[in-house]
């Protein structure tokens, strides 16, 4: 107990104390007793999980209207169990070859036309709606960038600045994934040297 912060439970439960309330370096239960029904992680600091069916998010560099408006639980499994001929992989050869920063002014530049190339493609082969009413959407709408709103100063002056963030990424570097992209093994471990034989 000495390593838990409870101060956020109920007062009558029997490990409730003040005592260590908002002590660096404790433990505390993020979901304040309520029941966790599923967690998707999908890297360091990026994650959602659902606590007795009321979703809760954490994405560090995102903003908060992103966060509340445009990602859900389900964005997260799609990116997490995506196909593996997915080009994340060819984004990290891109920043080996190219350097981080010319990476990401290659993705500033073009992950607006991608969304909205991928929106009309989708858009253009679903079917009519049933009702014009309906408020459901003729296809299912997906990708890991979003549109990012700041207020940023430059030389003293304010602007507002809107940019494609990448904002669902699955590409742990503090572990390493497997295949089924939910099992992980610290790097150096001799599994993967197993695994990568194996799948030569």
């Amino acid at each position: 107990m000495r390593y838990m912060d409870t101060s956020n439970l109920q007062s009558d439960y029997r490990c409730f104390t003040t005592l260590r309330k908002r002590i660096s370096g404790l433990f505390k239960d993020e979901a304040n007793e309520r029941t966790i029904f599923e967690f998707v992680e999908l890297c360091t600091k990026s994650y959602a999980f659902d606590e007795e069916h009321k979703v809760s998010i954490r994405a560090k560099g995102v903003m908060r209207h992103v966060i509340k408006n445009h990602l859900t639980l389900d964005d997260h499994k799609r990116c997490l169990f995506a196909s593996d001929t997915d080009d994340d992989i060819e984004d990290g050869q891109f920043d080996i070859e190219l350097g981080v920063h010319a990476s990401k002014l290659l993705v500033r530049d073009s992950a607006r036309q991608v969304v909205e190339r991928i929106h009309l493609d989708a858009s253009s082969l679903a079917p009519p709606p049933q009702t014009p009413s309906s408020e459901q959407r003729a296809y299912e709408m997906y990708t890991p960038y979003r549109e990012n709103v700041s207020i940023r100063s430059f030389k003293h002056q304010l602007y507002t600045v809107k940019t494609m963030k990448l904002s669902l990424n699955r590409t742990d570097d503090k572990r390493h994934i497997l295949p089924d992209h939910v099992h992980t093994l610290t790097h150096g471990h001799y599994k993967i040297v197993l695994i990568f034989l194996k799948c030569k």
